[in-house]
């Protein structure tokens, strides 16, 4: 990306004209133009791993992950935070932010694994579906207050496997989850 020295982990398209791309170190989401110039940006209050822009190009779901460390654990904690791009010509202000999962690991090497997590947002950004590896339930969420709609585990569990959700995703005109 033109004129721009620090790493770009995430990134994501706002219609023809800009894209996205998500600065883990500095908790920062910056918009560039075609050209490759950033132009605006918004922060975020944890680190981005994630990027989603809706169809239309007006809101923005970035994932973003906590990491606390202790004497004993480490505990990680992903987030939603969702932002209104409908106009980046100024500063996109948050609409929410939603906690998605929580893994803890144990120093000596108990407790889980960091699973491998998907996460699919409906395109109006009203409700989002969060699956992840090993023993955790897939959620359908809603994004306006984080409150658990449903919560089910994949077909996988039934069947003795435990390999948990590996990806998850909205039909067309997000009327059904995958």
């Amino acid at each position: 990306i033109r004129e721009e020295d620090r790493l770009v982990e995430a990134l994501d398209f706002r219609l023809n004209d800009d894209f996205l791309g998500s600065i883990y170190a500095d908790k920062f989401v910056g918009i560039w133009n075609e050209n490759g110039l950033m132009y605006n940006g918004m922060q975020t209050k944890f680190s981005p791993k994630k990027l989603i822009v809706n169809s239309t190009g007006t809101r923005a779901s970035v994932i973003t992950e906590e990491i606390i460390q202790s004497d004993f654990a480490i505990i990680y904690r992903y987030y939603l935070e969702l932002f209104d791009i409908s106009n980046p010509s100024v500063e996109p202000p948050k609409v929410n932010q939603v906690f998605l999962l929580q893994i803890t690991m144990d120093i000596m090497g108990d407790g889980e694994a960091i699973p491998q997590f998907c996460v699919a947002v409906s395109d109006d950004a009203s409700l989002a579906i969060v699956g992840a590896t090993g023993q955790h339930p897939v959620k359908l969420i809603r994004v306006s207050d984080g409150s658990t709609i449903r919560e089910f585990y994949p077909l996988s569990r039934a069947a003795g496997m435990g390999n948990g959700a590996t990806a998850v995703r909205f039909t067309e005109n997000d009327g059904s989850v995958m």
